[in-house]
């Protein structure tokens, strides 16, 4: 083919001094781990007086350069397109690290070229194993302290001696390691480098750094500023920068993650970015979500119930967490809802009108004859009937149940008593019959929803003192209803109430 382009080598360099020596660096990292290898050897020494480091990068594959054109030729067919397993694609890496170089030399097996400012002087001299880059690279200080520290956080693939300067690279133990399906990049028959899904390995790593990145094959290539770092074995979907990967990768990486770490993550972490979106997939596991939820809003949690509103009260009364409509996305919502991982209100903490309409669960029904009544029963009714007469002017009907598991859907909270419509349903199993403060104060807080059904209104709360200041005085000026109790007080603190 004609030669119909030039390279300005120039303004090659321009391009990648924007990413820094390190971008190069890591290219010629890769192409070594990428070959036969069982050792890979990094020098980089700053040069007294000159902002020019001497970098060395050395390997020991017995083939060394298959094509030491390819050391110079800029977009010539990469061999590792077609395989997933190998980190290159775009045969530019040592072409990177050439264009930052005022001189280098690459030799190999296949034999041995000199950059210098004549241009490129290709020679015979050969190695007898492996390849080595050597040259003097633009470099500060400040760039060569960045590159002592990225090249330590790199992940050395298994088998793989990787030192630098001398130093070996810390073997990194992952936190989890998973098999997934994941998008990667292919060359078919024609080179053409396509999209395609297969099954890879990931591993999960405490972050090296500040913030997580995604790794390919141990080569970092993505800041995400998630808690971990992700290292995925097969190539990453990248554009021609290697810097970034597409939005639907990264939030698909992301949920993989979250399935497999949820049980990892503290509260703070239920809040971060990364796991809210996350947590919006619709891949996000029943046991993610559940736990994102728990860990956002508590083990005691309901969400906002506009059919009861009164139930959602009730709730913040007792201490639920009342999760409105703002505090999750749709996606976050639909999943919590898919794996019943949060209720509304009026499920778990019913008010007295939707509780009276759709009942309880997890016990018997049966409501008690007053022919069945025991001689407590018939006391407690009675006391029940009219203290409630006296206290609210208006008749009142006291139904005995016996429901020793009664309690609203979705809840472990037991009911012992409910008010609404006139009738005053007493749980004969949970209440203490015999107890008149017991008795008293339960029938305080239910009588008191006879003028609201919001515990957290200022109408309740008077509406509690005048009933309390009441009772105080039908005991004085009929002291004949307490005697209904023939049994002594016995100080047991009141029974939950709803």
């Amino acid at each position: 083919m004609n030669k119909w382009f030039e390279v300005d080598t120039v303004g090659l360099r321009k391009l990648i001094e924007e990413k820094g020596p390190v971008a190069a660096i890591f290219e010629l990292i890769q192409n070594g781990w990428d070959q036969d290898v069982t050792r890979v050897d990094v020098t980089v020494e700053l040069l007294p007086g000159r902002p020019a480091a001497r970098v060395i990068v050395d390997d020991d594959d017995p083939k060394g350069f298959a094509d030491l054109t390819h050391a110079y030729t800029i977009f010539g067919e990469s061999l590792k397109k077609a395989n997933p397993d190998q980190r290159g694609r775009f045969n530019v890496g040592e072409k990177l690290a050439l264009a930052l170089c005022s001189t280098a030399e690459i030799s190999s097996t296949t034999g041995t070229i000199r950059f210098d400012e004549d241009g490129r002087h290709r020679s015979r001299a050969a190695r007898e194993s492996g390849s080595r880059f050597e040259g003097i690279m633009r470099m500060t200080r400040e760039q060569y302290e960045t590159i002592a520290s990225a090249i330590m956080a790199l992940i050395a693939p298994a088998g793989i001696i990787t030192t630098f300067n001398g130093r070996r690279l810390p073997e990194r133990r992952p936190l989890k390691e998973f098999r997934a399906t994941l998008p990667t990049e292919i060359a078919d028959a024609e080179g053409v480098l396509r999209r395609s899904a297969r099954q890879t390995t990931v591993r999960v790593y405490a972050p090296a750094t500040d913030t997580g990145r995604i790794y390919e094959m141990g080569i970092p290539v993505v800041e995400t500023g998630d808690k971990y770092d992700i290292d995925i074995a097969q190539k990453v979907p990248l554009g021609f920068n290697r810097d970034n990967v597409p939005p639907a990768y990264l939030r698909t990486v992301r949920t993989l993650v979250l399935n497999e770490m949820h049980a990892y993550l503290d509260d703070d972490d239920a809040n971060a970015a990364w796991v809210r979106e996350a947590a919006s997939d619709t891949r996000c596991s029943n046991d993610a979500i559940t736990a994102v939820v728990a860990k956002r809003f508590g083990d005691d949690r309901v969400s906002f119930d506009p059919s009861d509103p009164e139930g959602s009260k009730i709730a913040a009364a007792q201490g639920y967490t009342v999760v409105h409509g703002g505090a999750m996305s749709a996606g976050e919502w639909a999943n919590a809802r898919r794996a019943q991982a949060i209720f509304a209100a009026g499920q778990v903490t019913p008010s007295p009108r939707v509780l009276g309409t759709t009942g309880g669960s997890d016990g018997d029904d049966s409501i008690i004859s007053p022919d069945a009544y025991s001689p407590s029963m018939e006391r407690l009714a009675t006391y029940a009937a009219e203290i409630g007469y006296r206290l609210l002017g208006t008749p009142i009907r006291a139904l005995l149940v016996r429901r020793p598991f009664w309690r609203p859907a979705h809840s472990n909270r037991i009911i012992h008593a409910t008010f609404g419509a006139g009738i005053l349903t007493l749980n004969v199993a949970r209440i203490p019959m015999t107890d008149r403060r017991a008795v008293n104060e339960l029938l305080i807080h239910e009588l008191a929803h006879h003028y609201t059904l919001d515990h957290l209104s200022e109408e309740y709360h008077d509406a509690l003192c005048r009933l309390g200041a009441g009772v105080a005085e039908i005991t004085l000026d009929a002291p004949e209803l307490a005697g209904l109790f023939d049994i002594p007080r016995s100080g047991v603190p009141a029974a939950a109430k709803i």
